[in-house]
């Protein structure tokens, strides 16, 4: 002020006094409010610029307060500057298969090949578009590689049933699904006959030694094959031939499968064997032995000779008057089979005799020596049986015949005088164990004998059985001396007699 003071602050009535004549000087300053900072806020894009008019200046980057400072009465200038930052690109992914299109809806561009990076740039504030595009390959082939058999049929996933053979037929689908592709073949029927000059047959029945030989072709090698039995074990074919041993019987069926199991059967139709069988059967005639040669009855015997003990062969299947010892006879038949009989024995042969011989009471004894033996024997002209033992009832000449098992026979005529039961005509029980008991001897031959002991006034005193004999008493008590009365009875079916008469009881 006047009086050379520098003020800053606001002063009411700073006064200057001066004399009298000279007015007071008086200073009222006001120091004024500085206004409030002028701040600029402003947003930009990433990559943009921004030129504040407070200063002329052109920003890029971000900025935070910048200030001009004016004098105290006008407002600072301050510049916030935010650069926004680019947001992050948005990346559109898409597939598509081959031969398609793909049409991007942010450029309406069509593309048919596979993009990567593809780029809409925007603003700095905006997004850029990004485009990966990638057109797949499309798959291979699927190729459905199919043999069948001959006649058979196949059907495809496109409902078609084929029966012939196809190449290359295709579906065809989208870029992204594999065509599919039909190889169809249809194997040629499979052949096989049997090779010439192989057939072996099998001569004798059960010797299993016969054999053939087939060929195969045609169909899908490689082939394998079963004999006789289509749901067997198959042993594999070599090559286009195989062969068949230890075969027996005639008709045989080959069961043939290729590699796709076709089949096929082969009906091998081989020359009969023969059963022959030979059996020897070995008879003793009653002066000379023979054997006789049986043969399976399938066989025709005008077909078989026969050899004795590896000798000549003869047509006639009956040998006789063979030595004595181990032979066996071989039956050859025509087609080449030959078998041999088992071993078999010749005894020594004895010509057939007879013999009779007393045996027990009014028993015949017969005995047989020589012949074939297991004899038979009849008496009297009776049926023959094994019993060797006769009774008689009476003397007289008797006739024994004799059979064996060849029925070689001889009879002989023999005189055997019969003894009659032994009636004892008195007894004495008085217990010395000479005579102490009564009753018929010389029985043994009725078994069913019965007899009954009376006394003098026609009582029964005792009935009694064959082997059963009387002491002499009567319920117990002695019986005084005297006579007594008998009836036998013999109750035999050849001897009906019954004896009466009486006897002397002595005491």
């Amino acid at each position: 002020w006047i009086d050379n003071v520098t003020y800053t602050t606001s002063q009411n009535g700073i006064r200057i006094s001066n004399d009298g004549c000279t007015a007071d000087q008086v200073l009222n300053l006001t120091v004024g409010t500085k206004p409030s900072d002028v701040v600029t806020t402003k947003s930009i894009c990433a990559g943009e610029t921004y030129t504040w008019p407070a200063n002329g200046i052109v920003y890029s980057t971000s900025q935070n307060e910048i200030r001009i400072t004016n004098d105290g009465c006008t407002a600072d200038q301050i510049l916030n500057l935010t650069v926004e930052t680019k947001p992050t690109d948005i990346v559109t992914t898409q597939s598509i298969c081959a031969g398609e299109s793909y049409k991007w809806p942010l450029n309406g561009i069509i593309y048919s090949a596979s993009q990567s990076g593809l780029r809409i740039s925007n603003d700095g504030c905006t997004a850029d578009q990004v485009l990966n595009l990638t057109v797949g390959t499309k798959p291979s082939d699927i190729v459905t590689n199919k043999s069948i058999c001959a006649g058979d049929s196949y059907k495809w996933i496109d409902n078609v049933t084929y029966t012939t053979s196809q190449n290359g037929i295709r579906i065809s689908n989208d870029g992204c699904t594999a065509d599919q592709v039909l190889n169809l073949i249809v194997a040629l029927p499979i052949r096989a006959s049997v090779i010439t000059n192989s057939v072996l047959p099998e001569l004798c029945t059960g010797e299993n030694n016969g054999s053939f030989s087939i060929e195969i072709s045609e169909g899908i090698a490689p082939y394998k094959v079963s004999l006789n039995k289509s749901d067997g074990v198959y042993e594999q074919a070599i090559g286009m031939e195989h062969s068949f041993s230890n075969i027996s019987g005639s008709k045989q069926i080959v069961y043939i499968k290729d590699a796709l199991d076709c089949t096929f059967e082969l009906q091998v139709n081989m020359p009969e064997s023969i059963a022959l069988n030979p059996v020897a059967t070995v008879n003793y005639g009653c002066s000379v032995n023979s054997v006789k040669i049986s043969v399976d009855v399938s066989t025709n015997l005008n077909d078989i000779d026969y050899a004795l003990d590896n000798g000549s062969y003869q047509k006639d299947n009956l040998f006789t008057n063979l030595s004595p010892g181990l032979h066996t006879i071989t039956a050859r038949h025509t087609n080449g089979c030959s078998k041999s009989t088992k071993p078999f024995i010749i005894e020594h042969f004895e010509p057939l005799e007879l013999s009779l011989t007393t045996g027990e009471l009014n028993e015949i004894v017969a005995s047989a020596t020589g012949g074939g033996g297991e004899y038979q024997y009849s008496f009297e002209d009776q049926s023959f049986s094994k019993d060797d033992k006769f009774i008689i009832y009476k003397s007289g000449n008797y006739k024994v015949s004799i059979i064996d098992k060849n029925g070689c026979s001889t009879t002989v005529t023999q005189y055997f005088a019969y003894i009659d039961i032994c009636i004892p005509n008195y007894f004495t029980p008085n217990g010395d164990g000479v005579n102490d008991e009564w009753g018929p001897d010389c029985t043994v031959n009725y078994k069913n004998l019965t007899y009954t002991i009376i006394d003098r006034y026609g009582r029964e005193i005792a009935n009694y059985h064959y082997g059963q004999k009387w002491d002499g008493k009567y319920n117990g008590k002695e019986l005084t001396s005297g006579d007594y009365w008998y009836v036998i009875k013999l109750n035999d079916p050849k001897d009906h007699r019954e004896f009466v008469g009486h006897f002397t009881l002595y005491r």
